[in-house]
C-alpha cells in the first residue's frame, strides 16, 4: 500500500504562526552569497561561504503603520544588512552565547539577534567583500 507524503514545512522555518523564512528564502540566500562572490562575511575569512545568516529576524520598518512594533522582515531581506554570507564555522560562532542575543518574546523568537559588536564585523567584512 502507498501513502501519500504531505509537503511539510519545516519545523524551523515555520513557528507558532510567524515565518521566519519567506518561500523566496532560496533567492535571497543566493543573492548573498553572489554579493560577496561566495566568500565567508567574517573578515579576513578566505573560505567559500556555504550558509545564509540572519544577523536580524526584525526591523522597524513599518513602524509608524504598526505603532511602535518592530515587524518580522521575512521576504524583504537584504543582504549585508539583514542577512550575511558565512562559512560553517563562522555560522557556528554566530550563535554562540557571546555574539547572540536570544530573544524573549513567545515563539518563535524572531526579536533574537547578534550582538551589535559581531554585527559590525560582519557588516565590514560584508563591505570589503562586495565592494573592493
Amino acid at each position: 500500500m502507498r501513502y501519500k507524503t504531505l509537503q511539510r514545512v519545516p519545523f524551523c522555518r515555520y513557528l507558532g504562526g510567524y515565518p521566519r523564512y519567506a518561500p523566496n528564502w532560496g533567492e535571497i540566500s543566493l543573492a548573498c552569497r553572489k554579493a560577496t562572490r561566495r566568500l565567508c562575511c567574517y573578515p579576513d575569512c578566505k573560505k567559500k561561504a556555504i550558509e545564509a545568516h540572519h544577523a536580524v529576524y526584525k526591523d522597524a520598518q513599518g513602524a509608524i503603520a504598526q505603532g511602535a512594533v518592530a515587524k518580522p522582515i521575512a521576504g524583504r531581506e537584504i543582504p549585508g544588512v539583514h542577512v550575511f554570507a558565512l562559512c560553517l564555522k563562522h555560522h557556528k560562532e554566530a550563535h554562540t552565547f557571546r555574539n547572540w542575543r536570544r530573544g524573549f518574546e513567545p515563539p518563535p523568537k524572531l526579536d533574537s539577534a547578534n550582538t551589535i559588536s559581531f554585527y559590525q564585523k560582519l557588516r565590514k567584512g560584508f563591505c570589503s567583500k562586495a565592494y573592493p
